[in-house]
């Protein structure tokens, strides 16, 4: 399938839009000076931070949807959000202890309960998360099927998440070359 230039110029848009967001969300908390201290100021700033915490989650949360939203499916000539493989509702992000590292859960659904390409539309959403974020943003990444979605759930969950099984897969040359094709229908390196 060869992508339009008229695609591929909205495709930039998006990533420009996802580029800036993520700017301002890495950046702003460094710019921003607290409040002088008095008996109040502990507890404003405290609805502060968690008020800017989960903004700064949502956010987040987008721009990995963004991210994820335009892999191919293996079998068909969809996207995993137009077939709903993937959507906003299944992306969870908090935070670790000290909010310095996001926590993301992606959940999908496979189309059909015994599909045998479920481990690789795992892996193109890993793949394609670790390799579209930006080195410096600190995230803990697991990605699940939706509960009762697919005959083999627990296996295909233990198999996508193990760093060496993925490492591993990647490492396949043909497993490898269909990875990236799935998920380089579009540039989406997030540049910070």
């Amino acid at each position: 399938m060869v992508e339009t230039l008229q695609e591929r110029l909205g495709t930039d848009r998006m990533l420009s839009g996802l580029r800036s967001r993520f700017k301002q969300m890495v950046f702003t908390q460094a710019a921003e000076t607290k409040p002088p201290y008095s008996s109040n100021s502990n507890v404003e700033t405290c609805t502060i931070s968690t008020e800017k915490i989960l903004i700064e989650n949502e956010q987040f949360k987008d721009i990995v949807f963004g991210i994820i939203r335009n892999i191919k499916d293996p079998e068909k000539p969809s996207t995993l959000e137009d077939l709903n493989v993937v959507y906003e509702d299944g992306i969870q992000v908090t935070r670790n202890f000290d909010n310095s590292v996001f926590k993301v859960l992606v959940e999908f659904t496979p189309t059909v309960p015994h599909c045998s390409l479920a481990s690789l539309i795992g892996l193109c959403i890993v793949v394609k998360l670790q390799k579209s974020i930006p080195p410096q943003t600190r995230f803990k990444l697991r990605v699940i099927l939706k509960k009762g979605s697919h005959n083999t759930v627990d296996e295909i969950v233990k198999q996508i998440n193990d760093k060496e099984r993925v490492a591993a897969a990647m490492e396949i040359g043909g497993l490898k070359e269909l990875v990236i094709h799935y998920v380089a229908n579009i540039a989406c390196v997030v540049v910070v």
